[in-house]
């Protein structure tokens, strides 16, 4: 699969609403102040700028290579949805086919834990290679709970063709009103993500 080509950088255009995650400072107070959103007079803007503190840390903790998240405007004080974004290594044998297969391995996933319905995945092009996408409700119970709370996803791999790395893009929200149809609309996201390549 892999001949020697790399990914060099991401670029993404984010529609409104959405926001890129500092993910290279010292802290995250300078990001948070210079957001651009209106609170709502019923916000409690100390608890979201918690929130934001604490998303931003679980994704510097995940090694993650770009993130974004969704605030809605006004906002009422939560935060809507995630994105993250990973350049990914290629195996040997790691290509399209291999992904939709794991992609399909989802779709009958189910535990105490993790359980997963209303499984969908699709195959098509990208600007920049192959994609592979698919979409889910997992309903997440923590240990020793007795209930459940849904999430929404939305995966999608972007193969550029000899590249020895691949692009990885998830999206979450626990909302159920977040997005009218959560696998188009970040669709068009991911439509416009532009990878760099260099030999």
């Amino acid at each position: 699969m892999a001949t020697g080509s790399h990914i060099t950088g991401v670029s993404l255009t984010l529609p409104e609403n959405w926001f890129d995650v500092d993910l290279e400072s010292a802290d995250s107070s300078e990001w948070i102040a210079g957001l651009d959103i209106e609170y709502t007079d019923s916000a409690d803007v100390d608890r979201v700028s918690s929130a934001l503190d604490s998303i931003r840390s679980k994704f510097i903790a995940d090694g993650v290579d770009v993130a974004a998240i969704m605030l809605p405007e006004p906002n009422g004080g939560f935060i809507a949805a995630a994105m993250v974004l990973r350049v990914l290594e290629l195996d040997p044998d790691d290509n399209p086919e291999t992904y939709l297969e794991f992609a399909e391995s989802h779709r009958t996933l189910s535990s105490t834990e993790f359980a997963v319905s209303r499984f969908t995945s699709w195959r098509g092009t990208h600007p920049n290679g192959e994609l592979i996408g698919f979409s889910h409700l997992a309903l997440l119970t923590q240990e020793g709970q007795d209930h459940g709370e849904l999430e929404e996803r939305a995966v999608f791999a972007i193969f550029p063709p000899g590249a020895e790395e691949m692009v990885q893009i998830t999206f979450r929200t626990a909302r159920p009103d977040a997005f009218t149809d959560m696998a188009a609309e970040t669709a068009l996201i991911v439509d416009a993500v532009e990878l760099e390549l260099a030999p």
